[in-house]
């Protein structure tokens, strides 16, 4: 089967035109210019500010986390050290300071009179 027997020769988008693939070239090629010289640019100059943000708050997440992770453990040391001198509070049978507060004339509830 030839082209002319399916009746694609005759349609204008499939026929070799020289002067129309010329015209085609030049306007892609001024198309192309135009969007390098005033699209691209200015597009990868926003691309690249946004990945150097990105990457800055990256950075910053992860000195936050170090320093949560710095204080948890600190939190934890202390919490632990509380802990240890309540323990040793209450083996040798003294009471806590907030009870001695507590049952100190100064803080005691008064009777009403």
């Amino acid at each position: 089967m030839s082209w002319s027997e399916l009746g694609l020769a005759s349609n204008a988008l499939i026929k070799v035109t020289p002067g129309l693939m010329i015209w085609t070239i030049v306007a892609f090629l001024i198309t192309l210019f135009v969007l390098k010289r005033y699209a691209f640019g200015p597009i990868q100059k926003a691309i690249d500010e946004r990945r150097e943000r990105i990457e800055r708050s990256i950075a910053e997440a992860e000195q936050a986390r170090a320093e949560a992770r710095r204080l948890l453990e600190e939190h934890r040391s202390l919490i632990g050290q509380a802990r240890s001198q309540s323990a040793g509070s209450r083996r040798r049978g003294g009471r806590s300071r907030p009870r001695r507060i507590a049952r100190s004339s100064k803080y005691a509830p008064r009777s009403p009179s």
